[in-house]
């Protein structure tokens, strides 16, 4: 799986240095990835395959990056891959696919199951919503929108609903997995959550903005941390040199 690769080379991200760092390495090895590994790529599915170098070194044209899926309206997606990497367009600073919890498993629940047992199910799993789908992984046409304990009890208050149907939020924001994450946390200023759609088209993950908090206060830690650091430095500089002895180096 992607993130198998990029842990492989002490990576969680892809930034453009671990995929530049994971193919030169690989490209020195021997072993050609049959699917793109790229800064876009996703982090668990579909798998990503290797093949050996022939023994000659050469390989054909577009060999390399074959790929094999098809985009939903049954176009060769290569094309698209291609305009992607090769440079003349600069991709997004940070992507929302780069949040774990877009890459991750989201719950789902059919829009026939019971009140009780989505309640259930969010306060065992401590969810504050869940997606309305018939399958455990949907496309993003069968996303019945989501349910949340605010959905539930707007429903109970206005009549007496029976089904989790009965109970779905208004609207449901959904994001592209390439999107940029600029762009999806002014979404979530009005909407709870956001629904990452990946390439397939399928359900990739979903963001909340706990999500954004918990991932930027990690962004944040290391750079506070330098900064108690600098601080530290400067006293130690003050308090031993003076600042006569500093101005005099200066």
């Amino acid at each position: 799986m992607g993130e198998n690769v990029l842990r492989a080379f002490g990576y969680v991200r892809r930034r453009a240095t671990a995929i530049e760092e994971s193919d030169t390495t690989l490209d020195n090895l021997g072993p050609i990835a049959t699917s793109p590994i790229t800064s876009d790529m996703p982090l668990k599915t579909p798998r990503i395959r290797f093949r050996l170098k022939p023994e000659d070194g050469a390989t054909k044209p577009g060999e390399t990056y074959d790929v094999e899926t098809l985009d939903p309206s049954g176009l060769d997606s290569s094309s698209d891959e291609a305009e992607d990497n090769d440079g003349s367009l600069p991709g997004p600073s940070f992507g929302v696919s780069e949040l774990a919890s877009a890459n991750s498993d989201v719950e789902c629940v059919s829009p026939n199951a019971s009140i009780q047992t989505a309640y259930t199910s969010m306060l065992l799993r401590k969810f504050s919503q869940l997606v309305v789908a018939d399958h455990a992984k949907p496309l993003r046409q069968n996303i019945k929108r989501i349910v949340s304990f605010r959905s539930m009890a707007k429903a109970l208050m206005d009549g007496n609903p029976m089904t989790i149907g009965d109970c779905v939020e208004k609207d449901v924001y959904c994001a592209e997995s390439d999107a940029d994450l600029k762009s999806v946390v002014s979404q979530l200023s009005g909407n709870d959550v956001a629904l990452v759609i990946g390439r397939d088209n399928g359900l990739q993950g979903i963001v909340t903005a706990w999500d954004l908090a918990e991932e930027f206060a990690d962004l944040i830690d290391p750079f506070k941390r330098i900064g108690e650091i600098e601080e530290r430095l400067r006293s130690l500089v003050k308090t031993r040199l003076g600042k006569d002895k500093v101005a005099e180096y200066l």
